[in-house]
């Protein structure tokens, strides 16, 4: 069971199967500027760096609409905004794996207006919340990014499979359902999570052997050294979730102060005077936490002994 949840938590941590838009689209739109919409995927991560490495001296800024997706394949594309020292525009949404790496690597952020910038956890996460507490927030960030019209992994039946005259599913292939926009009329979405979990959890274990714990190393290893390059404090992804500031929290992403993400190393301009907390229907997505120097000092030094203590 705690496998299972593990598994169903990766999804929204941005391992595999993480929501993503129905397009994917990365190209150059004009000669300076490349445009990513799309999850963090490692295929789209070379995508990018294909395009980056034939135009390494014209290309300097990376517009960006993004869910997140695959934390490995978000260092690759952070690191690459690092290496290529580009400025980010984040044009309609950039949340999850897109805040944790693709935010935090630019010197030069731009929300634009009505966009909205959000984070929900990165790799010392259980040092706080068990994944087994996230799966209320889990259910409910998916079933947003599903009501925005936003594809999940069985899209591939649902709208590709549908739209062809001629189908051929090969020797040992598989093809399935499991749900559309008119499931709620029969089974709410927080049901679905057991099998879309199962989901996963099968077609993961066909090219991924690791277990929890490895996994955890892993990405703990990984991201540190990550964050250590770009030069933002790793704090950035979970302090929505320690004890003093996981008590007040009521949204499915969360963010910070300007002077809070500053003091964490980020340089972020939003158009909008204020954060944006609200999509276009009135739902409440980000919560913006507002943190007082002397709190966040504290927050900071309890993190660091965490951290200390764990290596």
């Amino acid at each position: 069971m705690r496998n299972l949840l593990f598994l169903a938590l990766l999804l929204f941590l941005g391992c595999a199967g993480s929501p993503q838009v129905k397009i994917n689209e990365i190209d150059l739109i004009d000669k300076y500027t490349v445009r990513f919409i799309g999850n963090t995927s490692k295929e789209n991560a070379k995508l990018l760096e294909s395009i980056l490495t034939k135009h390494p001296k014209e290309i300097d800024t990376l517009i960006v609409t993004s869910s997140g997706g695959e934390v490995f394949g978000g260092m690759h594309i952070g690191y690459l905004v690092h290496k290529f020292d580009l400025k980010v525009v984040i044009e309609r949404y950039c949340t999850s794996s897109c805040a944790n790496y693709i935010v935090t690597a630019s010197n030069d952020v731009v929300v634009s207006e009505g966009a909205f910038l959000g984070w929900h956890g990165g790799s010392t996460q259980p040092m706080y919340t068990p994944f087994e507490e996230e799966i209320s927030w889990f259910s409910r960030i998916q079933r947003f990014f599903r009501q925005a019209d936003y594809n999940g992994t069985s899209s591939c039946a649902n709208y590709i499979v549908t739209a062809s005259n001629d189908v051929v599913v090969s020797e040992g292939a598989f093809l399935g359902w499991h749900g559309g926009s008119t499931q709620p009329m029969y089974t709410p979405f927080e049901e679905e999570i057991s099998w879309f979990s199962r989901i996963q959890r099968f077609f993961r274990q066909a090219d991924y052997n690791e277990d929890m714990d490895t996994y955890l190393l892993r990405w703990q290893e990984r991201e540190l050294e990550f964050f250590e390059t770009v030069g933002v404090n790793q704090a950035v992804t979970i302090l929505g979730m320690m004890p003093g500031l996981n008590e007040e929290r009521d949204s499915m992403l969360f963010s910070y102060d300007k002077e809070t993400l500053q003091y964490l190393g980020l340089n972020i301009k939003f158009e909008n005077e204020e954060q944006v907390e609200l999509s276009p229907d009135g739902t409440k997505v980000v919560q913006v936490f507002n943190i007082t120097h002397d709190k966040l000092e504290v927050l900071l030094k309890r993190h660091n002994k965490k951290i200390t203590r764990g290596t």
